[in-house]
């Protein structure tokens, strides 16, 4: 059976809270109909299977040198041969150039340089099924990985923008990755080991995909090194972090529940209380005097009625035709009420059986819009609240 990640046909395109994968920026570009027709056949290479066959040895990464039999600075002609071979294909639709490909059976981005033959420069690995030995890699915290490599700090780098036209200009990713906490960089962040051409990108401090290059292909700026502080965050957990990094967030979404809780009782109390009043109100015979259009138009729009309330005071009022049932003419009577404080605003019989449902929605709506703003204004002022970096 596929596993979680290949059961996800959209995962082709991006994971979905793992903004800095590749293929989420790159696919932005194409046409809704293009994208709809890739996706169609990654589904259908998937239900083929092909990818799953593999034997475990073509999994099996040697650091610097390739996956299997797909090896690094191989041209672009004898990677396709070699999967064709294995009954697999580039997938036709091209990323941003020919020089990068997908292999949907086997979830890899192929990176090949615009020298002559195009040799392969690095691959993008998300399939589960990618090996070190017979350590499974995927799903592993990073900081498990990265005490298995024993590689010192200096040999780390975290680099999200690790493309080579993004490292020939990078002051734009550097201004925006400034300002990345720890817990960001475990969370969704791309940990480099230079000496070794490997590139983890993470998600939720987990391995998500993974990059391999020649050491001389991997990213020489980036925001920083792997830290003590970056590790003890990972032994923990992000999980556990972030259901109490921030007591007063907490607090806040606290209060804003309570309060949501607080307007709608309010609001079901005056409903409540409005169609009591309705219930009990006054009911009299309105005879019809006009309609508008007159006959011969057989569907009036508009009546005319007039009515007396308890004082003997005689009112005149226009009904609309749905606040009433059915057809009525000149000298036909409806039944109506009115609040004995307000006896020219009568309601025909199709509104006062339900006044108190029709005042309560538009208000309940309303307190749940409020409360919808105040908790997303409540989200973003923690968002881009200044974050320390930790140690």
């Amino acid at each position: 059976a596929p596993t979680s990640h290949e059961t996800q046909g959209t995962n082709c395109f991006s994971k979905i809270g793992h903004s800095r994968v590749r293929l989420s920026r790159s696919l932005c570009h194409n046409s809704l109909g293009n994208t709809l027709e890739f996706c169609l056949e990654f589904k259908w290479k998937r239900l083929k299977g092909v990818g799953l066959m593999l034997r475990d040895d073509f999994w099996s990464v040697e650091l610097g040198t390739g996956m299997g039999p797909l090896l690094l600075g191989l041209p672009l002609r004898e990677i396709e041969q070699i999967l064709k071979q294995l009954g697999l294909e580039l997938d036709d639709e091209q990323i941003e150039s020919n020089l990068q490909r997908y292999c949907s059976e086997i979830d890899t981005f192929f990176h090949f340089s615009d020298n002559a033959n195009s040799p392969l420069i690095r691959m993008d690995i998300e399939s589960e099924r990618l090996r070190f030995g017979s350590l499974q890699v995927h799903g592993m915290r990073i900081h498990e990985l990265v005490d298995l490599l024993a590689v010192p700090p200096q040999e780390t780098l975290w680099c999200d923008f690790y493309d080579e036209e993004e490292q020939q200009s990078p002051e734009s990713y550097l201004e925006d990755a400034k300002e990345d906490s720890d817990k960001e960089l475990i969370g969704f962040g791309t940990l480099w080991i230079t000496t070794l051409g490997l590139g983890l990108s993470l998600e939720n401090g987990k391995v998500a995909m993974v990059h391999l290059c020649q050491p001389e292909h991997t990213p020489r700026i980036g925001t920083g090194m792997w830290t003590d502080s970056q590790k003890e965050l990972s032994k923990q957990g992000l999980d556990k972090l972030k259901a109490s990094e921030s007591p007063k967030m907490n607090l806040l979404s606290g209060l804003l529940l309570i309060g949501l809780f607080a307007a709608f009782g309010f609001v079901i109390w005056q409903a409540i209380a409005l169609q009591t009043r309705w219930n009990k109100a006054q009911e009299v015979q309105a005879e019809v005097v006009a309609v508008n259009p007159p006959p011969p138009n057989p569907f009036p729009d508009e009546y005319t009625v007039t009515y007396q309330d308890s004082n003997d005071v005689k009112h005149q009022t226009i009904l609309k035709s749905n606040d009433i049932y059915g057809i009525h003419a000149v000298g036909d009577l409806i039944t109506i009420r009115f609040l004995t404080e307000e006896p020219d605003r009568p309601l025909g019989p199709t509104r006062f059986d339900d006044v108190g449902f029709n005042d309560a929605v538009p208000k309940g709506l309303s307190v749940l819009f409020v409360y919808l703003v105040l908790s997303f204004l409540t989200q973003l002022l923690f968002l881009f609240k200044p974050a320390k970096r930790e140690g």
